[in-house]
């Protein structure tokens, strides 16, 4: 989150994520993981200085769990929700609350908003692949084919509870986005 560390995943010595300076130096892993994952994988920091990825469960389901950067016992931050499985989480800017997505590859899948101090699991919405907050929080962007073609879009959310506030707003055109990234600010 301060520039200074890169985390990546790597299928070298086993599999797992692994963290180095930006500038190669200190390569360590922080947690094995089982090769073979990239179809589903997700990795993002949060503020906080942690890793929150997505995973295989011991029952082989996918998972998000999030992990401190020094390694460590990951925490799964989907396993205990009315969702059977989740991915592609990223924590809010607060640290409060977690948006995921339901198993489903693609823009196709369900968005959640899971508030990790109550526990609470709201759906927020549908259609939707990759979320990112934005930098105050009170935003998710995220891709949806919802009107055809893969689109960003954008969702206003409720500081407070992490529900949905209104209707979503495209802001791209016939992008054919796939993934994409946020700007700190």
């Amino acid at each position: 989150p301060d520039g200074r560390n890169v985390a990546f995943y790597s299928e070298r010595d086993g599999g797992g994520i692994y963290t180095m300076t930006a500038l190669g130096a200190n390569v360590r892993r922080v947690v094995s993981l089982a090769s073979g994952i990239l179809y589903t994988f997700s990795l993002s920091w949060s503020r906080d200085g942690s890793i929150v990825y997505t995973g295989f469960n011991p029952a082989g389901v996918k998972q998000v769990y999030r992990v401190s950067a020094g390694g460590g016992e990951p925490t799964c931050l989907s396993c205990d929700g009315p969702r059977k499985e989740g991915r592609a989480g990223e924590l809010s800017p607060s640290g409060q609350f977690l948006a995921y997505l339901s198993g489903q590859v693609g823009p196709r899948a369900m968005l959640f908003v899971k508030d990790l101090s109550s526990g609470h699991v709201t759906d927020v919405l549908n259609q939707a692949d990759w979320p990112h907050w934005s930098a105050d929080g009170r935003r998710l962007t995220f891709i949806s084919d919802r009107d055809g073609q893969q689109d960003l879009w954008e969702l206003e959310i409720d500081a407070r509870t992490g529900s949905a506030l209104g209707q979503p707003r495209r802001l791209t055109s016939a992008l054919a986005a796939t993934t994409f990234a946020l700007s700190p600010d």
